[in-house]
């Protein structure tokens, strides 16, 4: 049996929420500006997690090794990094997270506009890709990618667990949990 704690899962998954507005915030928002933000947001997660419940939950480890398989093998053919077909939105979107990667934040262009787009998704992985070398990057988004499946299948099987609803192998959510 796999033990999970209701608070612990839940809290990661808001810290996966926040930290591209932390990011950001960082890297786009003057000072004077982003760091009472960064408080208040900060504040604001710890007094969250302190409300949270915590219960923990059993899992099989069979089933549950076998999720995590199946959200590694789904996030893997996504096609984040490049070894399987992406569809015709990549060509689009990976100029933008590679410009995330390779140049200096905020991202002005010559003619002086800053990049506006809904690139928050990418600022985790573009922040660690400053640190590895660029050919890490789209392993990188693919990790964050996974990360964030497995956080949402198992924040919502909390939830549901709350709910009494059973769990089926063909849903989003494939172990059943039990206490």
């Amino acid at each position: 049996m796999v033990v999970l704690n209701s608070k612990s899962w839940i809290f990661l998954s808001i810290l996966y929420l926040a930290l591209p507005v932390m990011i950001w915030l960082c890297g786009w928002v003057q000072p004077s500006f982003s760091l009472p933000l960064l408080a208040v947001l900060t504040t604001g997660i710890f007094l969250v997690y302190r409300k949270l419940p915590s219960e923990q939950a059993s899992l099989p480890r069979l089933p549950f090794i076998a999720s995590l398989a199946i959200i590694f093998c789904a996030t893997a053919i996504i096609g984040f990094t490049g070894h399987f077909e992406q569809n015709s939105d990549f060509f689009l979107r990976n100029p933008i997270y590679s410009n995330l990667v390779r140049y200096d934040w905020p991202l002005v262009f010559p003619d002086g506009n800053l990049l506006v787009y809904y690139f928050g998704f990418w600022l985790p992985p573009a922040l660690a890709s400053k640190f590895f070398p660029l050919g890490w990057s789209p392993y990188l988004l693919w990790l964050w990618s996974l990360t964030g499946m497995v956080l949402f299948t198992g924040t919502m099987s909390f939830y549901f667990k709350k709910q009494d609803m059973d769990f089926h192998p063909r849903t989003l959510f494939p172990w059943h949990l039990s206490t």
